[in-house]
Formats: C-alpha cells, sequence, structure tokens
C-alpha cells in the first residue's frame, strides 16, 4: 500500500482546507472521504518529523455512516444521533468528529507559530544568543525573492505555492516529495538554529548561496561537499579532533573538540550511529563513513544541524561578523564576494520578515 506524508505545516494546503470545514459555522461540511483521514490523525502524527501519514487507501471509503443516525451537515453530535443505543458504525462517526476537532486545533496552534515572530534570548556555551524568526516570511522569501550569484531568481522551490493550493489528492508524486523536501529543509533550518544558537535566516540564506536550496541532488557540489550545507571533510576530520598532517595522514586526539564546537557534536554524531567513543586509531575510519553518510542518505536535518555547528564556530572565532564568518566557512578563492553575498541576503531576509503582516 503506497503511503503519502503531509507536514502540518502546510496551512495553505489542503490540511488547513479540510479543517476550516470542520467547523463552518458550527457545522461540518467534510465528506466521507475527508473524515476517513481524520479518523487516523491520532495514529499517524510523528512528533519527530511533524508529519501525518496518510495511506490512500483511505481515499476509497464512501458512505461510513447514513440514515437517521447522522447528517454530516447537523450543527452539533446531539441533534445527529437517536437515542436508541449507539451502533458501532455511530460510534466511529464520534470518534471521526473528536478527531477533527483535534486536527482543527493542531491546525489553528501551528498557524499561529507559522505567522509569528519568534524571539529566541539562551545562551549558548556561556554566551547570550538574541535573535527572531518568522517561518512565514522565510518561507516567503525562498519561495518569490531568492536569487543566485548572478542575480537570477532560484526557481528551485517556487512552485510550492501552487502546489499547496492543489488539493492533496491532485497532487502527482513529484510535486508531494517536492514539498515534503520543501517542509523538511525549512524545519530543519529552523530546528537546528534554535538548538544550537544560530539564526535560522543565516542558515537559510547559506543553503541559498550553496546550492540554491537543491540540497539533495549530488551533482551540486564543490570540493567534495555533500548535501544543503556542502559539508566539507576538513571540518569534520578538526570536530573529530584532527591536529596536524604527517605524511600526508591526520592525527588525532581521543577526544573530539568539544571546546571549540561545542558539546552538541556528540550527541548529533551518536544520534546518527556513529561511536565517537574510539580511540584516534579508529577516527580516520569514523571521518570515512560520516562522509559517506553524507553523500549517500538524504538526511536533511543531520546535514544542516552539522552544517550550522560549523558556522557557529566560525561566528564565534569571527566574534560574531557575519561576513568574516561566511568567508571562512566558504574559503574558497570566491570567498570575499561569498562572504558580501550572505550579508547581503541576510540582511534582505531580515526586510522580509520586518515586513511580514502578522496575523
Amino acid at each position: 500500500m503506497s503511503k503519502d506524508s503531509i507536514n502540518i505545516s502546510d496551512f495553505t494546503g489542503i490540511f488547513l482546507k479540510m479543517a476550516e470545514k470542520a467547523n463552518v459555522n458550527g457545522g461540518n461540511t467534510l465528506e466521507d472521504v475527508e473524515i476517513s483521514i481524520f479518523d487516523d490523525i491520532k495514529s499517524t502524527y510523528n512528533p519527530k518529523t511533524n508529519t501525518f501519514i496518510f495511506e490512500n487507501e483511505l481515499y476509497g471509503e464512501t458512505d461510513i455512516v447514513s440514515g437517521q443516525y447522522a447528517k454530516l451537515t447537523e450543527p452539533n453530535v446531539s441533534s445527529r444521533i437517536d437515542k436508541q443505543p449507539i451502533p458501532e458504525e455511530i460510534d466511529k462517526e464520534i470518534k471521526n468528529l473528536q478527531a477533527i476537532q483535534q486536527a482543527k486545533n493542531y491546525a489553528a496552534l501551528e498557524a499561529v507559530k507559522h505567522n509569528k515572530t519568534i524571539m529566541i534570548h539562551k545562551l549558548v556555551n556561556d554566551k547570550e544568543v538574541n535573535f527572531s524568526y518568522n517561518k512565514a516570511s522565510i518561507e516567503n522569501y525562498i519561495i518569490n525573492d531568492s536569487k543566485d550569484a548572478k542575480g537570477n531568481k532560484i526557481t528551485y522551490f517556487s512552485d510550492i505555492t501552487d502546489i499547496r493550493e492543489k488539493p492533496f489528492t491532485l497532487r502527482t508524486k513529484e510535486e508531494c516529495r517536492k514539498l515534503i523536501e520543501f517542509n523538511n529543509m525549512v524545519n530543519s533550518a529552523i530546528n537546528a538554529g534554535i538548538d544550537y544558537g544560530v539564526d535560522p535566516k543565516l542558515i537559510i540564506v547559506i543553503i541559498q548561496s550553496e546550492v540554491g536550496y537543491d540540497g539533495l541532488n549530488d551533482k551540486v557540489t564543490g570540493k567534495n561537499g555533500k548535501g544543503y550545507m556542502q559539508v566539507t571533510s576538513s571540518p569534520v576530520v578538526d570536530m573529530l579532533g584532527a591536529y596536524a598532517k604527517k605524511n600526508k595522514q591526520w592525527q588525532y586526539l581521543d577526544n573530539l573538540k568539544t571546546d571549540v564546537y561545542g558539546p552538541e557534536i556528540e550527541e548529533l554524531f551518536k544520534s546518527r550511529g556513529f561511536n565517537t567513543d574510539c580511540s584516534a586509531e579508529e577516527k580516520p575510519e569514523l571521518a570515512e563513513k560520516i562522509m559517506d553518510y553524507l553523500k549517500e542518505n538524504k538526511d536533511a536535518d543531520f546535514n544542516i544541524r552539522l552544517g550550522t555547528l560549523i558556522f557557529r564556530q566560525k561566528l564565534n572565532k569571527s566574534k560574531g561578523n557575519i561576513q568574516i564568518a561566511a568567508q571562512n566557512y566558504n574559503g574558497n578563492k570566491q570567498k570575499y564576494a561569498y562572504g558580501i553575498a550572505i550579508k547581503r541576503n541576510y540582511r534582505l531576509i531580515n526586510i522580509k520578515q520586518k515586513n511580514t503582516n502578522i496575523t
């Protein structure tokens, strides 16, 4: 049985529309096929990925309940149910309606978060970090305002708005895949930024400059760069404790460089099954495994988190100077122009946030 996932942040798409239909003027205008989707909302919600999985089989259900026991357009539950003992199918109807209300509540809460500017104040490695982000303005910037180094509009995600406006059942597999990719990229940037104390808007403009958001395309690479943040082997071996080359081989310490990159790196590596408690002699093999994982897996969260920790180290080293940090993150011959572009795009995405109408 084929399955698709829909991210709860896809508010302009079918999820929000269905939630709205579930409570129009206190009534319910959902079709049977839509009710069957919400019937499984609890069991299919994945808090880690913030998605729901809907089995295509659900769309084939019709006439869940008929007759005197249930009229979907009635304004409340009590007017739909006969006083005689509730048959099993009516009990299912009630549970469906409860699930619909939960779905509506989910959508309402997440819609507020989606459009609200969130202020972050936290201590990161004994340093105070302050920034704000607005998810809607970040998405709008990616879809409508991103440009490449030559000033041309980046069109990779320019069709997301059109995809979201399509009913879920009418989206092609490619459209579903692209929407999931978009949601994962944005959510990963926001989560990494909050957890590691780096403005998510900075992470987004780095991805913009590195790969034009096409982070899952193996052909979009620099010198052994991988994924959204184009992570290379050099900072990875540095994280693992490499300190010098001898006979063209890195020399390693037993410990990770948590004093430089922060204690989060150990948790991040272990979350993907990498044993960082290994000896210095085993570190070269570990570095190769990490780079292979970056290349072979479409793990947006890991790539973006790893790149964010690397960029945070550059920010700390430059004492918060974004342009210098970006130049050091990039490190190639065009690094000065790269730093200028990051600073310019960061300013533009901040302006986009400032001008967003908050509802």
